[in-house]
């Protein structure tokens, strides 16, 4: 007994840390809270229900991709507006105008959003069953990979913070591919590669566990204040205190957790948008790297983090509402 029990604890452990690997490669390219209003990051929209058949699955799939789309058309002009404010320690007006938008999105996910292509070809390279140690060696060549990418993250934060006229797609792209030379020829190009790979990893797995932790405080505080205590009594010999959480306490968590990384992040996030404008050359500061800006900069760091927490809590819980919205409106359908 002690043995079985000792198998199922390790295997228990060893889901844990794959999953958690499995969003620091960024494998599935999405946070747990990835707006497809299911909460539980894997993009599908399928919140645990009934199974449907193919067309039912196309029509869900759908429904996610367009309220996705929505959500980013309406989240670009405030995320261009909140970069702005991180560059220059003030508040800056937020434009409803999308110049840059297709290409700036495109370098952004190749080079760096949410580890970008590194973590998507490191994904497919390395498939789900592999042991634990495979996962963990894989980390190495995904850090190369993402080095070499970092051109096109920095050129993807000159495509939002350029002034007017928006730069050709030439000539981001040029900048980018010299800095990838470069990084292959060991020439060392000055850049804030370690920095922004410490703050994806970081940020990807603590807001998920901090996510888990909270839809389930939730789902069990939920539980405490609706329920006497001799349902409560049945409900944990039934293990529904230590299941899963409902889907509110799922949706719910996700969004504190996302809000409450932000938060902690938002001046490093900061620092790291004045390091790459100024590597880019729009900015003549000279940062040696980002501790150096955090200890010569003297514009805040939390200058515009109120309205971007309001304004991305609330898309973020639009999405989530219309998300389940067409969902349900798919499931009649099918009925």
């Amino acid at each position: 007994m002690a043995d079985g029990e000792a198998r199922d604890w390790r295997g228990a452990l060893e889901r844990r840390y794959r999953r958690q690997l499995e969003l620091l490669r960024g494998a599935d390219g999405e946070d747990p809270d990835d707006g497809d209003g299911d909460g539980d990051g894997d993009g599908d929209g399928d919140c645990g229900g009934r199974g449907g058949g193919d067309a039912e699955a196309r029509w869900r799939a759908a429904a996610v991709r367009a309220v996705r789309a929505a959500a980013w058309v309406a989240r670009y002009p405030v995320h261009t507006a909140t970069l702005r404010a991180q560059a220059a320690g003030r508040a800056a007006a937020i434009e409803w105008t999308w110049r840059g938008a297709l290409v700036g999105v495109w370098f952004q996910w190749a080079g760096g959003h949410r580890l970008g292509v590194a973590g998507w070809v490191l994904g497919a390279a390395v498939p789900e069953s592999a042991p634990l140690p495979v996962m963990v060696a894989s980390m190495v060549p995904h850090y190369c990979a993402f080095g070499l990418t970092y051109g096109l993250a920095r050129q993807a934060l000159v495509a939002r913070l350029a002034p007017a006229p928006a730069p050709a797609a030439a000539d981001l792209l040029r900048p980018a591919l010299r800095w990838a030379r470069d990084r292959a020829l060991l020439r060392g190009p000055r850049g804030a590669v370690l920095a922004l790979y410490l703050r994806d990893v970081t940020c990807n797995v603590v807001q998920h566990a901090l996510g888990l932790w909270l839809a389930r405080a939730l789902a069990a505080a939920a539980q405490r204040v609706g329920r006497g205590r001799r349902r409560r009594r049945r409900a944990r010999r039934r293990g529904g205190a230590r299941g899963a959480p409902p889907q509110y306490a799922v949706v719910a968590g996700a969004l504190l957790a996302r809000a409450a990384v932000r938060a902690a992040a938002y001046p490093l996030d900061a620092a790291l948008v004045r390091v790459m404008a100024d590597e880019a050359g729009l900015t003549a500061h000279g940062y040696r790297g980002v501790v150096d800006c955090m200890r010569r900069t003297r514009a805040p760091l939390y200058a515009g983090f109120a309205r971007a927490l309001v304004w991305d809590l609330a898309l973020a819980w639009a999405a989530a509402e219309a998300t389940h919205a067409l969902l349900m409106l798919v499931w009649r359908c099918f009925a």
